[in-house]
């Protein structure tokens, strides 16, 4: 046994060799992932051992034994904590590359989560880090080369966001409230919920009519109007919006070599991360304020619409079917019929006939302001019946030739102007990309039959869908991929709706998924 000093010495000892191995597993994974030692050379390795130290890092937990204790043993300020959030969402996007995280981890990220009321997570910790240097990056990328974000990494905090959101059951807003709100912090601070940041980059001609019609939702902010000319940095989803809309609007990219075809790759990965995590955030929001405000975002900056105007989805005929499919289902989503009369109640699903009140109300405004305007040229369309201009009978293309074909006579500043007064868009709007889309007459009319046209009814769709799946379906590889291993997409996300032990839209929402599943 030994005399109690010897005992102490030992300990002591065993203690300081557990942290030496510990600092040389982290020197080694700072070598590899970050190309930087502790010292602060700069080495790098080949891609087969990094693959290699990936995968034992995955199977040894490193990400709960070494990574997580470091990161919260480091100051905020150190240099080194950004690189060491870096590694830890690169080994929990590894981990989770199958779709589903060990038990191990998932105990680990609930016990962390829910002993986070009096100091943050690790999660938030991690995520608060990552997302600050993303939108700093995303930000200056014009102004410096040296703010540059690969694709490839972006891709990697999407899924974190994917993967972290699921974890929480009850409240996965909790997660990607950070990545909605402008300050950096480990918690949410002040009176206002985090994805109301997102009405600060919309414009205020379209946000007033949004304050207006749900006043519930905006609580009132005592910092509000310094906040509005503050120089902080967008959202990351906001960030990530942006990119994702200049990426389906640039040219496509010719793949002449390997490097080309690897930078597609991963251009291609990144979009379907981010459309993953979106698809989520749409459909897996238990308390439903950050889907209202994202839902109202996405309307604002006419993603759905631009996204689709374009013929280039990153990547060959296999990636851009799935980029579609992808863009199809945030449609899907946004359109869903629900109602959330206060931010702090969950929204309840409406009925067919209150989607159609909705629609015709619309009609019924559109029509008020031709009878105001243009009460000799637009005949067609002030006596046309609400049926016809909504689409209610699911002839949406007959509803958008005949409002095309009314709204004839009428220039392209007098469509935008009529727009304005509808305030579907602002004719002062200062981003330039949304002013030159404003001087194309056929987007102003897809602007206009989107905010018209009701949705299909979800439950008279349901009742048409067979029960089993049809020769049609299993045999179109565009829809269900194969489980080839070298026809399976890169990025490993399916155009499937994720089924959920609690988060579910209405009833009808959940009958969908298991059909369509």
């Amino acid at each position: 046994r030994g005399s109690d000093g010897e005992v102490g010495k030992k300990a002591k000892m065993s203690t300081g060799g557990g942290d030496d191995e510990q600092e040389k597993i982290l020197n080694e994974l700072l070598t590899e992932f970050v190309g930087k030692k502790s010292g602060g050379s700069k080495t790098g390795g080949k891609p087969s051992d990094r693959a290699r130290l990936l995968q034992k890092a995955v199977d040894q937990g490193w990400l709960r034994s070494v990574v997580s204790p470091a990161i919260i043993q480091e100051d905020e300020d150190s240099s080194r904590l950004e690189h060491l959030c870096q590694i830890w969402a690169t080994l929990l996007s590894s981990e989770g590359a199958s779709g589903r995280l060990t038990s191990a981890t998932l105990d680990f990220l609930v016990l962390a989560e829910s002993q986070s009321k009096e100091k943050p997570s690790i999660q938030h910790v991690v995520l608060n880090n990552l997302l600050f240097e993303a939108r700093k990056k995303l930000t200056q990328r014009g102004q410096q080369e040296a703010s540059f974000v690969p694709d490839e990494w972006l891709a990697t905090i999407c899924h974190c966001l994917t993967l972290l959101g699921s974890v929480d059951r009850d409240s996965p807003n909790s997660i990607w409230g950070l990545a909605m709100q402008k300050n950096k912090s480990s918690k949410t601070e002040g009176t206002t919920i985090p994805a109301q940041d997102l009405m600060d980059y919309i414009s205020p001609h379209v946000r007033e009519l949004i304050k207006r019609k749900n006043p519930s939702f905006f609580i009132a902010d005592e910092n509000a109007s310094s906040r509005e000319n503050d120089d902080t940095f967008p959202p990351f989803l906001v960030c990530l919006l942006e990119k994702l809309l200049t990426d389906f609007e640039r040219s496509e990219m010719e793949e002449d070599d390997d490097e080309q075809a690897k930078e597609a790759n991963n251009k291609a990965i990144f979009v379907h991360r981010a459309l993953e995590w979106i698809v989520d955030l749409l459909s897996l929001s238990a308390d439903g304020s950050a889907r209202t405000f994202c839902c109202w975002y996405l309307k604002a900056i006419f993603f759905s619409i631009r996204a689709a105007r374009t013929d280039n989805h990153c990547g060959g005929s296999a990636a851009g079917h799935l980029t579609i499919q992808l863009l199809n289902s945030i449609e899907e989503w946004q359109d869903f019929p629900l109602q959330q009369k206060q931010q702090d109640l969950p929204p309840m699903p409406q009925s067919h006939q209150e989607t159609m009140g909705l629609y015709y109300r619309r009609a019924t405004t559109f029509q008020k302001l031709c009878h105001r305007y243009h009460t000799h040229t637009l005949g067609d369309i002030i006596f046309a019946g609400l049926g016809r201009l909504c689409g209610s009978q699911g002839d949406h293309k007959g509803s958008s030739k005949f409002i095309s074909s009314s709204l004839a006579s009428l220039s392209d500043g007098q469509l935008r102007t009529l727009l304005h007064k509808l305030r579907l868009l602002d004719e002062n709007q200062d981003s330039i990309d949304l002013r030159r889309l404003f001087e194309d007459r056929s987007f102003l009319l897809q602007v206009l039959t989107d905010y018209l046209q009701q949705p299909k009814n979800a439950l008279q769709e349901l009742r048409r869908v067979p029960i089993f799946c049809t020769e049609k379906l299993l045999w179109d590889a565009t829809k269900i991929p194969p489980n080839h291993s070298s026809l399976l997409m890169p990025s490993r996300v399916l155009s499937l709706p994720k089924l959920s032990s609690t988060h579910y839209l209405s009833f009808t929402d959940y009958l969908w998924r298991n059909f369509r599943l």
